[in-house]
Formats: structure tokens, sequence, C-alpha cells
């Protein structure tokens, strides 16, 4: 990082003394080496003293391989943008670290300490990629603030690992990531982030311009606006909690999405929405799979105008006035081995204006109670209330089952009724369960909670009486 200057100037031109020596010498800027290698960035003893400082010098000069940002703890009061780096590639990657491994220890942008970023703290443009951001904090506490991070068109390979997104209004603003322009995003991941009192989360409106967006084990904590996806391509949100908002129920909605992939997600008090959604047609169906989707104020899941999905081995809660699992004017869904539970009015629900227009499977459920509404026109239905009679009105939920899966407590789907022990339908896909332990391959569980039920037994700790004996007794 250490930069000079270069200062040409001439001398006794063809031999003569020049009479005007004033605009004789030319300087440059500091100029330096092409970027490659690991840099540092603190406020002492470091190559930088700022984020802003360090990218406007290799925005300048490029990169001519692999290049480290190492942070050393400290709050950063700045807003960054990042372009095209010349030079950077799959093979000159770019990495932003803490210097200790340790999230908690370095944040970019404001805090209480500083105030008044009243936009992004991250703003990636047209150009960035091949970008990794890891151990790093995120703030934006300014009431009237923007997202913390905004996306914008034409860029790819983009990595946050083990971050934090850190707001200080969970109903009004900031929000967290934005990604809302036409151009086109490839390969956004976030791996093992927090999410923290944000209005928004995750905001993806792209025109379908995107293409593999991976959320995998994040913490979306006490989120108000929840997460919302619209108009993109190749969505997967795996091994995700989201915690019970301070009030109301979290969002969780994609919208006019294609493929779109739920594994293993834990949805506390959370209203989980597919509206016009298109899993992937025949040969590609999009997965719903081993998820806790539970709801106390509103609908659990709705699946409405989406078709193409498999929806398999999740554990539902629904109560209230409020379906369970509510599908709405969906085809090509494959509905097995889900334990949906309601302690309210309604359960599950298909309103489909008609079956042939709209075919679906549901089979090897347990549906407790069997409070089952069932339209055979978009206002014609019935009520049912046990699942002999559901099958023979509709064909549906066959080998299914009426048991009560008696959940830890209606934020902990984990089950406790030993009566569900190898109960599923095998699915050779599905190997393990939410909390990735293996299935049994011959007798798995219905739901998303493999559990090994132990027998009743009884262990002889200890004879008491009698002690001693009398010879002959």
């Amino acid at each position: 990082a250490n930069m000079d200057s270069l200062t040409a100037w001439t001398t006794l031109p063809n031999g003569q003394i020049d009479t005007v020596v004033i605009n004789d010498s030319l300087r440059t800027l500091p100029i330096g080496g092409k970027f490659n290698g690991t840099y540092t960035i603190g406020a002492t003893a470091s190559d930088f003293s700022t984020f802003n400082q360090a990218f406007d010098l290799m925005k300048l000069y490029g990169m001519c391989g692999p290049v480290i940002f190492e942070v050393k703890d400290g709050v950063y009061p700045e807003r960054l943008k990042i372009g095209n780096i010349p030079g950077s590639s799959s093979v000159n990657t770019i990495t932003i670290t803490s210097q200790n491994q340790n999230k908690n220890l370095v944040l970019l942008g404001d805090t209480v300490s500083f105030p008044g970023l009243t936009d992004y703290t991250l703003n990636l443009t047209s150009g960035s990629h091949y970008v990794t951001f890891d151990k790093i904090s995120f703030a934006n506490y300014a009431s009237t603030g923007d997202y913390i991070v905004q996306l914008d068109s034409a860029i790819n390979d983009i990595y946050f690992n083990d971050c934090r997104f850190i707001g200080d209004n969970w109903s009004a603003s900031p929000g967290g990531v934005l990604a809302n322009f036409d151009g086109r995003i490839d390969t956004i991941e976030f791996n093992r982030c927090d999410f923290i009192r944000l209005a928004k989360t995750i905001y993806i409106d792209n025109q379908y311009n995107t293409s593999h967006i991976l959320i995998d084990s994040c913490n979306f904590l006490s989120p108000n606006s929840g997460f919302y996806v619209a108009y993109a391509n190749d969505i997967t949100l795996q091994n995700c909690f989201f915690e019970s908002p301070a009030t109301g129920t979290t969002p969780v909605d994609f919208q006019i999405a294609s493929n779109v992939n739920l594994i293993g997600n834990h949805f506390e008090n959370a209203y989980v929405h597919f509206a016009s959604t298109d899993g992937g047609g025949y040969s590609n169906p999009s997965i719903i799979v081993n998820n806790f989707f539970s709801s106390i104020s509103n609908i659990a899941l709705e699946l409405s105008y989406s078709d193409y999905y498999k929806v398999y081995n999740n554990n539902i809660y629904g109560s209230g006035n409020f379906y369970a699992f509510y599908i709405h004017q969906s085809k090509e869904l494959e509905v097995v081995n889900n334990n949906i539970y309601s302690s309210g009015t309604y359960n599950y629900t298909i309103q489909n204006s008609n079956p042939i227009s709209y075919p679906i499977q549901s089979y090897n459920n347990n549906i407790f109670p069997a409070k089952i509404r069932y339209f055979t026109s978009l206002s014609n239905y019935t009520d049912f209330t046990t699942i002999n009679s559901f099958f023979l009105a509709s064909g549906l939920d066959s080998n299914s089952i009426s048991v009560d899966p008696i959940y830890v407590d209606p934020k902990d789907l984990h089950v406790l009724n030993p009566a569900l022990d190898g109960t599923a339908m095998v699915l050779p896909e599905i190997i393990d369960d939410i909390d990735k332990e293996m299935r049994n391959v011959l007798t798995p569980d219905i739901g998303a909670d493999e559990v090994t039920f132990l027998g009743l037994d009884v262990l002889a700790y200890s004879l008491e009486s009698p002690i001693t004996i009398c010879e002959g007794n």
C-alpha cells in the first residue's frame, strides 16, 4: 500500500537554455503496483485507515492476484460503494474479513454512537463480482435509513459469510438487503448470517434476472415485515430460523417467482405465502421439505396459484380462524408425509376451481383434528371431519391418519407422540430430518422430526430388603 509519485522534466532542450522553466515538469498522481496479497484496515499501524481508502486505491490501480483485507476491531462509520475492480476474477477474488475472526468486533456503518447514515451502508454497484465478506457486521440505526446493503444490477459471485445486519427499528426502517433492479444478478449467498431488528430483512424484486440465490443457516431475529421475493428465479432458503416478531406475524412472501426451495427451516409465528410461483415444471419441481411452519395469528403455509411443488415431511401448526395449510388454485402438487395440525377452526383446506384443471396428489399425511374443507368450485365446498369421508369424496389422502402429534409447544414443533413412529411413506430423496438426524430407511416418521421412541423399560437399580436372612428360611 506504499504509493510514490513520478516526476519528469526537461533540461537544456537542443543544448539550449530554456528561459521558461515553469512548464518543464510533469508529476503523476501517486502510483503503485496492482493489489495482490493481504492488507490491513484499521485506525493504527495499518495499510489503510478506512474501507473507502482501500477500495478507492484498488479501483484506481486494479489487482493482479487474490486480495484479502484483514479489518482490525472497531466501528467504521462510513458508507462503502464497490463497483468494477480492474483485474478481479474468479481467480483474483476479494475477501474482506475480521482480523480476529469475530463478527461482533468489526462494524461498518452507524450505531447509536455514530448516527446519521440515511442511505445504504454498503452498495454493490454494476460490475461488482467475486467479493466475499466474512465475519463483518453492517449497521444502520438511522430511523429514516434505507436498506443496509443495496445490490444493484449486473453483479455476480457475492458472498456474505458469518455476517450481521443490524437495525434499530422493527416497524419502520431500515431494511436489511435490497435487490430491486432489472439487470442480471448471479450467485449471491448468505451463509450463517444474522438479521437483527430490521423492518424488512431481505427484499428481492428482480424481473426474473437472478440465478442462484442461497440463504443458508441464517437467523432472522424479530423481523417485522419479514422476507420478500418477487420476479426472481432459483432461490433456496434452507436451515434458517425465523424468530417470532415483537407483535403480529412475520410474512415470508414469494410472489411471481420460480424455482423456490424451502428446506429445513423453522418459521416461528410466520405466514409463509407462495403466490403465482412456478416450482420448475414436471421435470424439476421445487421442494418444500423438513420445515416447521407455525402461526398463531395467520395462515401457516399457503400455496396460491403456485404449481409444481413437492411438499414433503413438514410439521405445520395453525390456530384461531386461520387455515394451517391452505391450497388455492394450484396444480401439480404432491403433499406427502406432513403433520398438519390446528387448534382452531380450520386445518387443511383445498380451494381449487375443479380437480381436473387443478390436479394435486395428497396422501400419507397426518391431519389432526380432521377439519378439512374441500372445494369443488371456487364457491362450493364441503367440510369433512374424518379422513375416510374426505377420501371417499375426493380420492385424496389415502393412507392418511388423524393422530395428535403432540408438539412440544406452538413454536417448537418437535413431536412427542410415539403413535407417529414408522408411519411415513418411504421417500428415497428424504434421507434426514430438520435436525439433520438420519431417517429410518425402512420405517421413517411422518413430519419434519424423525424420532426414536423407546419402549417402556424398567431398570433394576438396587436390592434394598432383605439384606440378611436366617439360615434355613
